[in-house]
């Protein structure tokens, strides 16, 4: 159990410490962006004189219609939302027909039978009341309108009165009402006289509460007709009382408040604004007399009287006794105007506009930097010495004002040139000049901004993928390396500090890929501006291998392990893809896919499918995604643990490093190249050209496959390569 008394907080640990901070600096930043965003949107003065035509004008008017539409648009909106606030009512018309029927009367033929000498009856004589409403149309003609549709009611039990379901509206001509007769009341009682005997009968029914706190009555209080069966042979003279049902109530006003407010009925909120317009308008309020107002008592309830005719004569061509009664309902037009409040595409609109503001207020914002400019220039080719001496002058001015020597008249004659002298005995030599620039060079340099992009590289723990991880990480980016040595992934993440994550994945596995995938997901929020499928394997192939397991380790690795990277990474990439923030594909690929050199098929085909993935995937994303770039990267002879940099042997001359590699590739990725095909120290880019059209013309003119490692065609291919 808890003690009484003070309890210490908990200490935060350094973690959550460390992101309140992050949290913070955060905060301030996006704080410091909104600060710096221009907002003026009002062209410079004397802009009409730097340009051609009338467009600055035709600007201004259209900034003129503007702030008038917004005006209008807010005040047409204020006024809807006042309409709907107000609790708005349409007074209609309710219809109500009282009729009754009779049943087993003595004229009905149900009597005694004399011929029989039988003076008793099995039947009691009894007759039925309607009680019907209906909401009448605005366009309904209440004049013709004086018979009730036919619906049909009935019921056993004498002491229970019935609700009918549903009226037929099959035979109607015209909508059936939106408001049912049970909707304007909550309680009906019928009085009856006294009968003979001295017992009286009565008929009471109340409305049941909602089930729940639900806005739909139960079925028992959906009704538009009451019927109440008693036993009975004499008419009879009775009242029904219906209590309305309001929200809010209303109350019938005292007298005295009715000559005030000029109502006779009202809800709360009615008459207290009513008493306030009358309090204005007769200049009450200093008043020092105070008068009570009895309000008032809830509306009366509404009385109809109806005979019961049981009489042979009324039967013959019966006609109803109809009331109609003011009530009020919800204006339609209310519901029209909420769902126009509360329309979707209005927020959506409203981002629309203020990201237009925001690039029409940087336009603006540039012209005024280009009005600057074009006045400075302008001004120099005028007169060239007189704007110098004025401009040097003006500097002066400046520099005196920061040094806080200036005088009230402007400071010296503006044609000296002591300002410009150094030494003890200049200005420079001063105690504020010294002090403002030891402010100056004491300043903390501000660090430059990380830069939010992400990188996703396989193989990344060595060779290429080390090296682009590498420069990635240089410029700030956040990058997720994914390989297989754990080793390796170790060494990586202590080397490139906390912008770089490592997960241990083999790419030939879907799985492992899924697992990547939500680190992705959790770490970058799936947004990938870099996927580098480079990881790798290469061993020396044959047909004479007594399995093909070699070629299927090369071929999961090398070519299921770029298709898995696509499938499973390619819809982020997209997803998060824009022109602001555009994403890039790096897929690695080998000459050895281009030119096919023999001895290792299994590799030359691995990188060959991963050519003609990497081409697909280009021409596709070019046209439905054009904010996603593709690159094939196609190193020379790197040294890398792939090429024998694992045995420890020096780097040969001929070959290039990985880093020369990733800068080569980048400059690529600048000038939009699809083909990164790297040269090296040994191999020039004319030499990789022709390699590469040898093996071409291989099938356009009818050579053997692979005719360049051919003895029959060596002399031609050295001739071929010579050839200028």
């Amino acid at each position: 159990m808890m003690s009484s008394g003070p309890h210490h907080q908990v200490p935060l640990t350094s973690a959550q410490v460390a992101q309140q901070q992050q949290q913070a600096a955060m905060q301030f930043e996006m704080a410091k962006r909104r600060s710096r965003k221009p907002t003026d949107k009002n062209l410079p003065d004397g802009i009409d004189d730097s340009i051609v035509g009338d467009v600055a004008q035709r600007y201004r008017e259209l900034g003129d219609f503007e702030r008038r539409l917004d005006a209008t648009m807010t005040r047409k909106r204020l006024d809807i939302v006042d309409a709907v606030t107000r609790s708005a009512k349409r007074w209609k018309t309710l219809r109500i027909w009282i009729t009754n029927t009779a049943e087993d009367q003595i004229w009905q033929g149900n009597g005694i039978n004399v011929d029989t000498f039988d003076f008793s009856s099995n039947l009691e004589p009894t007759y039925r009341v309607k009680i019907e409403a209906r909401l009448l149309d605005d366009d309904d003609d209440l004049d013709n309108d004086d018979e009730p549709e036919d619906t049909k009611s009935g019921t056993d039990d004498p002491d229970r009165m019935e609700e009918d379901g549903p009226v037929d509206t099959k035979s109607r001509t015209t909508k059936p009402p939106r408001y049912r007769f049970s909707h304007f009341f909550k309680a009906l009682y019928v009085d009856f006289p006294t009968n003979r005997g001295g017992t009286e009968q009565s008929v009471e029914w109340k409305k049941p509460e909602r089930v729940g706190g639900g806005t739909n009555l139960p079925a028992a209080a959906d009704f538009d007709e009451l019927t109440f069966k008693r036993n009975g042979d004499e008419n009879l003279n009775i009242t029904i009382n219906i209590i309305r049902h309001e929200e809010p109530e209303r109350y019938a006003l005292s007298p005295e408040l009715e000559d005030i407010v000029d109502m006779r009925e009202a809800t709360r909120q009615e008459i207290v604004m009513g008493v306030w317009e009358y309090i204005k308008m007769m200049g009450l309020q200093e008043d020092e007399e105070k008068r009570h107002f009895a309000v008032t008592s809830f509306c009366e309830a509404l009385s109809l009287s109806y005979t019961i005719r049981l009489d042979e004569q009324f039967h013959k061509d019966p006609q109803p006794t109809v009331y109609d009664v003011r009530v009020a309902v919800d204006d339609p037009l209310r519901e029209k105007m909420t769902a126009f409040l509360n329309n979707a595409g209005y927020a959506g609109m409203l981002k629309e506009v203020a990201s237009l503001d925001e690039q029409l207020a940087i336009i603006v914002q540039a012209i005024h930097v280009s009005k600057a400019k074009h006045d400075f220039l302008n001004s120099l080719s005028e007169d060239p010495a007189t704007f110098v001496r004025n401009w040097l002058s003006s500097q002066k001015r400046d520099l005196e004002v920061i040094l806080g020597e200036a005088m009230r008249g402007g400071g010296e004659d503006v044609n000296g040139d002591e300002w410009r002298k150094g030494g003890k005995e200049s200005i420079w030599g001063t105690i504020n000049a010294r002090e403002s620039v030891n402010s100056l060079l004491s300043r903390t340099p501000s660090q430059p901004q990380q830069s939010q992009n992400t990188a996703v590289i396989t193989g990344g723990a060595s060779g290429i993928g080390l090296a682009l991880t590498k420069k990635c990480a240089g410029y700030g980016m956040r990058v997720l390396v994914a390989d297989w040595d754990e080793k390796n992934l170790d060494a990586a993440k202590s080397a490139l500090g906390d912008n770089v994550s490592t997960i241990k994945v083999d790419v030939s596995k879907t799985e492992d890929w899924v697992t990547l995938k939500e680190k992705v997901l959790k770490d970058f929020g799936g947004k990938i501006n870099l996927l580098a499928l480079n990881a790798g394997v290469s061993a020396p192939t044959s047909f004479e291998d007594a399995d093909a397991s070699g070629f299927q380790k090369i071929l999961n690795t090398n070519l299921f392990g770029v298709l898995n990277g696509i499938t499973t990474l390619l819809p982020l990439v997209k997803e998060h893809a824009s022109p602001s923030s555009p994403a890039s594909i790096v897929i690695t690929g080998s000459k050895q896919g281009i030119t096919n050199p023999p001895g290792n098929p299994a590799y030359n085909a691995s990188k060959a499918a991963v050519k003609t993935l990497a081409e697909h995937l280009s021409f596709d994303l070019a046209a439905s995604h054009p904010s996603v770039s593709v690159h094939l990267l196609v190193p020379g002879w790197t040294w890398t643990q792939l090429a024998g940099a694992a045995s420890g042997r020096e780097k040969p001359a001929a070959a290039w490093t990985a880093e020369q590699v990733v800068d080569y590739l980048e400059a690529k990725m600048a000038e939009g190249q699809f083909w990164v095909l790297c040269p090296d120290n040994d191999v020039t880019e004319d030499t990789d050209k022709r390699r590469v059209q040898w093996n071409t013309n291989d099938v356009l003119l009818g050579r053997p496959p692979l005719s360049r490692w051919r003895e029959e065609y060596k002399d031609e291919f050295k001739e071929w390569m010579e050839k200028k």
